[in-house]
């Protein structure tokens, strides 16, 4: 570096350093703003749940997930009490409602809901709004209707054809009074009988399992709101008013 190029830096120093005054002045302005505007600032609370589906795939129920959200930030397009699935004060106190990554894994779909109130006490109804939403929708009710009745149809031919097959077992046992005949019983009627067992525990668990829509994990209310935090917002907004003044000072020394 050249001497000529070391007295400019030193120059360019020098006229920063005699402008901190200003410099500092214009941090605090920004400073000041930002911590009026983050202590005037309604608190936030930014809470999470996920919901699931023992019924719907990801596909399916994504656009109703997707629907809710308009439903809610937008009550004045449902004024029959049967579509306002949260009360006025709850939609004030709902910031927003996003979903997250939506899964479908063994016929479980579930899926992250991230929300930000104003207002905590309001949660528990905007989470139940949302069941209650997706539960009261007509083709979702239709579908749940449809598999239930096929559940206990499968349910009750399986019982059937265990009892039917657990008599065709006896019978064919006692027509066999010698021991020889006895061991020519169907060989494969045991495993046909396990089979159907296996079936109707599975059916069984399927009905019992079986859930349009319901919570997995519910939100935890935070002690302390997530935001604004005027201290920290106010210190980041001085260090960048700083390092800002500095950089037009340069700049006008430098080209002007």
């Amino acid at each position: 570096m050249s001497t000529s190029d070391n007295i400019d830096l030193k120059d360019i120093l020098s006229f920063i350093f005699g402008k901190k005054l200003l410099i500092l002045g214009f941090a605090m302005v920004v400073a000041l703003a930002t911590w009026i505007y983050g202590t005037n600032t309604t608190p936030y609370y930014e809470q999470s749940f996920s919901v699931y589906s023992t019924l719907l795939t990801s596909k399916e129920i994504g656009p109703f997930l997707d629907s809710f959200e308009e439903v809610v930030n937008t009550p004045s397009k449902y004024n029959n009490k049967e579509d306002q699935y949260l009360s006025d004060e709850a939609s004030y106190a709902l910031s927003k409602l996003s979903f997250g990554s939506l899964s479908f894994d063994q016929g479980f779909f579930s899926c992250s809901v991230k929300l930000v109130t104003y207002d905590p006490s309001y949660t528990e109804e905007i989470v139940q709004g949302l069941v209650q939403y997706l539960n009261d929708n007509p083709y979702l009710q239709k579908r749940f209707d449809l598999k239930e009745e096929e559940l206990k149809y499968l349910i009750a031919e399986s019982a059937s054809e265990i009892e039917e097959l657990k008599v065709f077992k006896q019978v064919h046992l006692e027509d066999n009074t010698s021991k020889a005949r006895v061991v020519n019983y169907p060989i494969n009627l045991n495993s046909e009988l396990l089979l159907l067992q296996e079936s109707y525990a599975r059916y069984k668990q399927q009905l019992e399992l079986l859930e349009l829509i319901q919570v997995l994990d519910s939100p935890v209310t935070p002690i302390v709101p997530s935001g604004p935090n005027p201290t920290q917002n106010t210190i980041l907004a001085f260090i960048g008013a700083c390092l800002f003044g500095v950089f037009l000072a340069f700049a006008y020394k430098l080209f002007f």
